[in-house]
């Protein structure tokens, strides 16, 4: 009972964003649409995405002016749930900002090696602003990633960047597993230290679980275009659920190929995150852990768990969504068959 009036608020605000979801009706709806200007019209009148898009015409757009715009609602519904959190929850939520804070650095990042930094763009919502340390504004007075990692000397980001200042060249792929490894322990932290049992067993589950699955598809990743064993480590997040997690790991990164590598995780007990009806399935295996993903977000919200849990699971569910939106906006736009659409739409596959 206790719980119930503690999250009262917060269950009701979680109930309203999520009525305004896409149904599987309104997405098997866009699927059916010729054309990715017809799925942003039928966005612009969802009470969801109406709002924020407004003023986009569906004509001539932007693709990244519109993946933005898409954002900008996680964003909000972040900051509508974060305001009815419990004092003693609202800790915990900040791993939000931290991921997108390092999704921006990123970001950045990958503009600087592409010479773009003058494309670079992002207005964070007022609430994002006021959690995060970052002044995205000035990002794009750095123009070399020396002076980027610099402008980051007062933040938690530059002690992990430094590594990478002075370099003539470096590892991307590196340095997003060194942000996302900060991000992955600050969460842990969070959720392991949490004073609700309930919230520590079913978040440390799905994380280490989620963790567990990047791990296992990094492997693959790497073994499908050549790398050697020690570039393949050094791709890997360093978490694992348990002993035998961690014994596939290195089984998998001692195979020869691809092939064998995924006939050793097909044989693990970790098939049941992976397995599909068919071979065809096992050429699109990286989409695998955001099925996991979606199948724990479903879950959650359905079961309507009166604490934090349920919010953490919304925003996994809404990032999803509008990942599904955009791989439907490019599958239109690149004139994908209804097949090739499906392989990459989450949800559309089994998830153990």
């Amino acid at each position: 009972m206790f719980e119930i009036v503690k999250y009262g608020g917060l269950l009701g605000k979680a109930a309203g964003v999520y009525a305004k979801r896409i149904t599987s009706e309104q997405f098997a709806e866009m699927k059916q649409k010729t054309s990715a200007e017809e799925i942003v019209a039928l966005l612009k009148s969802h009470k969801g995405y109406s709002e924020v898009l407004s003023e986009f015409s569906e004509r001539d757009f932007d693709r990244e002016a519109l993946e933005r715009k898409l954002s900008m609602t996680i964003e909000h519904d972040f900051g509508m749930l974060y305001r009815y959190t419990a004092q003693s929850d609202a800790e915990l939520l900040k791993y939000f900002v931290i991921k997108n804070d390092v999704e921006q650095i990123l970001k950045y990042v990958r503009l600087i090696q592409a010479n773009r930094t003058d494309t670079y763009s992002y207005e964070p919502t007022s609430f994002i602003t006021h959690l995060s340390r970052l002044e995205f504004s000035k990002f794009k007075t750095n123009r070399t990633l020396d002076e980027f990692i610099e402008s980051l000397s007062r933040s938690q980001y530059y002690n992990i960047m430094l590594p990478y200042k002075t370099k003539d060249s470096f590892d991307y792929t590196q340095l997003e597993g060194a942000l996302m490894t900060y991000l992955y322990k600050r969460l842990l932290k969070l959720v392991e230290g949490h004073k609700d049992s309930h919230v520590r067993k079913e978040l440390s589950k799905f994380l280490k679980t989620l963790l567990d699955m990047k791990n296992f598809t990094n492997v693959l990743r790497c073994l499908y275009v050549g790398q050697d064993r020690q570039s393949i480590y050094g791709c890997l997040l360093p978490f694992s659920s348990d002993a035998t997690a961690k014994q596939l790991v290195n089984s998998m990164i001692n195979a020869h190929s691809y092939e064998e590598g995924l006939a050793l995780l097909m044989e693990s007990p970790y098939k049941k995150y992976f397995d599909t009806d068919s071979d065809e399935g096992t050429k699109f295996i990286e989409s695998y852990y955001l099925e996991y993903e979606y199948k724990f977000a479903k879950k959650t919200i359905a079961g309507l768990s009166p604490d934090v849990s349920l919010v953490v699971a919304y925003l996994v569910y809404k990032d999803l969504e509008v990942k599904n939106i955009i791989h439907l906006i490019e599958a239109k736009s690149y004139n994908l068959t209804s097949e090739e659409t499906e392989r990459f739409f989450v949800g559309s596959k089994k998830a153990g």
